[in-house]
């Protein structure tokens, strides 16, 4: 059985998915059923809140949706790699002192990335560091290229 399978749903405090024998389930499968899990949540939180609630906190019209390449359109895929390759483009904004090979935005992430390997993969702070960059990178996709690129949210 596969870790991320049995594990992930587990580790994140999930009610394990019941439509067939988990072995039997693709990744993909199982994903759009945490994402389904997700939605309900986010939908019964939304019914239970106010509306001043709903502006400050997540809710469904606000949470990020992040999808997987092989979910994307030929449009998704292209603005995407549009986006990388402007980054590819832009200088770079890190101290020389803290990544001296570093001569544009994307290899700003690309040496964040190598310097922290050692001291967060493998620790408890992983998930945590990893979504934050992953945001980041993100981010810097969305805001500093001007592609329009989306994240896959349609």
């Amino acid at each position: 059985m596969r870790f991320s399978t049995l594990a992930l749903p587990v580790f994140l405090g999930l009610p394990l998915v019941s439509a067939g024998p988990l072995a039997a389930r693709s990744d993909a499968d199982v994903l759009l059923d945490l994402n389904a899990q997700a939605r309900e949540a986010l939908e019964a939180q939304l019914s239970n809140s106010t509306t001043e609630a709903r502006s400050t906190k997540c809710n469904l019209f606000n949470a990020k949706v992040r999808r997987d390449w092989k979910f994307f359109s030929c449009a998704q895929r292209k603005e995407y790699i549009a986006a990388v390759k402007c980054l590819q483009k832009k200088p770079s904004i890190a101290s020389p002192t803290f990544a001296p090979g570093a001569k544009t935005r994307y290899d700003d992430f690309v040496a964040v990335h190598i310097n922290q390997t050692l001291s967060i993969h493998g620790t408890g702070n992983f998930l945590t560091w990893h979504r934050y960059y992953v945001k980041a990178y993100e981010t810097a996709l969305r805001t500093d290229t001007g592609t329009g690129w989306t994240t896959g949210k349609t």
